[in-house]
């Protein structure tokens, strides 16, 4: 799984450029509003505000739009995004100070029953490309 991240104090943010690119891509139509304090803008669609924290972290065509665009053309005004990758299927804690994020830890879940029976094959490998295992328990 492909992830973008901070890598520097001030925090996660997606440039103008990157978010139109990505609304293009998507085919949908935003409509860039400013406000009375200068370029601090912000996007419609239709009746719906369309902000950076709609866009997931994962998102393929955000991804994509990373690649195309870089770095510096894609991170927002106070951030240098940074393209990580993770194993597929993991979950993953995602830390921060000040701004500058990092991933403390990755995980898959694995059932009471899968421990029992033995973990297929994909399972294992799985389980080997992860910091831990969390065991979900069944409720009685």
């Amino acid at each position: 799984m492909k992830l973008l991240i901070n890598v520097c104090y001030g925090g996660f943010g997606i440039s103008n450029e990157a978010i139109e690119l990505w609304a293009k891509k998507k085919n949908i139509a935003l409509t860039k509003k400013t406000t009375e304090y200068g370029d601090y803008g912000y996007y419609v669609n239709g009746d719906e505000i369309v902000s950076e924290n709609d866009i997931d972290r994962d998102d393929p065509t955000l991804i994509e739009v990373f690649e195309e665009l870089g770095s510096e053309r894609t991170s927002g005004q106070h951030g240098e995004l940074k393209l990580i990758e993770l194993p597929d299927g993991c979950e993953y804690d995602l830390t921060e100070y000040d701004g500058w994020e990092s991933i403390s830890n990755t995980w898959i879940n694995v059932s009471v029953k899968e421990l029992i029976e033995g973990l297929s094959p994909d399972r294992v490998a799985d389980a080997l490309n992860v910091r831990s295992i969390k065991i979900a328990r069944n409720k009685a």
